[in-house]
């Protein structure tokens, strides 16, 4: 209990010499605390005390002043789980008596009541100022657009797990940006100054990955003549992204399930242990729980890869964020040939809202830059986008099944690209390997 006479008395009196009694609202008491004071304990400067008083009015009652009066008056810390935040003030002009002991009880809940609203309050504040910045840091540092939900969602995974140096399991089907969100954890994490390096494990034969991955010693095999660090190796220090993880066979996956349990690994060939600090990053177009069931993916390896997953939505169940991408597209295109768009005709924009985007992302990408190189106008019409155009016509033709609409819309991106599987492979956000796949799966010449 902090009387108010054990403070004031005799500190300020004025110019009759009598001691002087004021009444202080509590914001200008609280004002007194000084902000760093020791927990449980409230210290007052004199100095600023008195200052208070000298700028309060004496208050009147009945016409006299409270000059002529004494009254008790109590202060009671708001206490934070490290500090006071301020304070709560009573005061009795009624009574001569002191104030009892459970009134103080009831304003030292009171304040213990106000800290604990007031670090609530202020803790959910700086929670979503750290949200709000690093959704504006992802933005601004990678490729990632999105108004949707959806992305919004994403981009907060992306977030946390870029605070954290585990295991992350990007999982989207082909061209959603599974590259682009794991490259985002990476700029936004610790190891942004290290290495970044990924190996696509569908690019390479099943047999090769585990080189290319732990590397190998010299004349481990023929044409080895020099030893060769792996991806793992190259990335100390930072992240590897080891996309489409699930073709990898089962001797890999031990490999990388030990690397992830131990931190360490061996070249190929090799007898030595070797460390290496690198934060993986896995990227895969199915979910590996199915794989798991049938007994094609480790269960150990998943466990601990998929600890933390962020899931990719297709585009076409985002709608609201072609034409943010489009836009952002159509700058980025713009600044790299000189030119500026203005944006979409009202039909244009019909044409792109209804098509499926099989290819998600990174066909919309293809599909507007090859509709820039094609016009000379300032906005893109229908007839700017002819693929978009076929796939429409053909949507007006009797009901035909999943596998028919796969098959020619194969079928018409491999024309397009000249029978070039590579670049088929580009437009469709696959990888030629597995490309070669659909084909051989549709029956489609190669």
């Amino acid at each position: 209990m902090l009387r108010r006479q054990e403070f004031i008395r005799r500190t300020f009196t004025p110019g009759n010499g009598k001691p002087s009694y004021f009444r202080v609202s509590p914001s200008a008491f609280a004002r007194c605390l000084l902000g760093d004071a020791p927990r449980h304990r409230i210290q007052l400067e004199a100095g600023a005390l008195r200052r208070v008083f000298q700028e309060r009015e004496s208050f009147h009652r009945r016409g006299e002043t409270v000059e002529e009066m004494t009254y008790s008056s109590a202060v009671v810390p708001i206490l934070g789980s490290e500090r006071v935040l301020g304070a709560v003030y009573a005061d009795d002009l009624k009574s001569m008596s002191p104030i009892r002991e459970p009134d103080l009880h009831l304003l030292a809940a009171l304040g213990k009541v106000a800290g604990a609203a007031i670090e609530g309050v202020r803790r959910a504040q700086r929670l979503q100022e750290e949200k709000e910045n690093l959704r504006r840091l992802v933005a601004e540092e990678t490729e990632i657009v999105g108004e949707s939900a959806a992305m919004q969602d994403v981009m907060d995974l992306i977030g946390s797990a870029a605070q954290a140096d585990g295991p992350v399991l990007v999982r989207g089907e082909g061209g959603a940006g599974r590259e682009i969100v794991a490259r985002a954890i990476h700029l936004n994490s610790r190891r942004a100054g290290g290495p970044w390096v990924t190996l696509h494990c569908a690019a390479v034969p099943p047999e090769g990955v585990a080189i290319e991955l732990f590397g190998h010693e010299k004349d481990v095999f023929p044409g080895a003549d020099v030893r060769k660090k792996g991806r793992l190796e190259l990335a100390h220090g930072g992240t590897l992204l080891l996309d489409a993880v699930g073709e990898m066979d089962a001797g890999c996956q031990e490999e990388v399930a030990r690397f992830l349990e131990t931190g360490t690994f061996r070249r190929a060939g090799g007898t030595e242990d070797l460390r290496a600090d690198v934060r993986i990053i896995a990227g895969t177009t199915r979910d590996l729980s199915d794989a798991r069931s049938r007994g094609t993916f480790r269960d150990d390896l998943l466990s601990r890869l998929g600890a933390v997953e962020i899931v990719l939505p297709p585009l076409r169940e985002r709608r609201e964020d072609v034409f943010p991408l489009v836009r952002h597209f159509l700058d980025q295109f713009g600044e790299r040939m000189g030119r500026r768009m203005e944006g979409l005709t009202p039909e244009a924009e019909t044409l792109l809202q209804g098509y499926e985007w099989p290819g998600n992302v990174r066909e919309l990408r293809n599909v507007v830059e090859r509709a820039m190189l094609s016009t000379t106008g300032t906005e893109l019409r229908p007839e700017d986008f002819p693929s978009l155009l076929a796939a429409r016509a053909g949507g007006r033709e009797t009901a035909r099944t999943l596998e028919e609409v796969e098959r020619e819309h194969v079928a018409r991106v491999l024309r397009l690209a000249g029978g070039n599987a590579a670049e088929a492979a580009r437009l469709l956000g696959l990888s030629r390997a597995q490309l070669l796949e659909t084909m051989e799966r549709l029956n489609l010449p190669g």
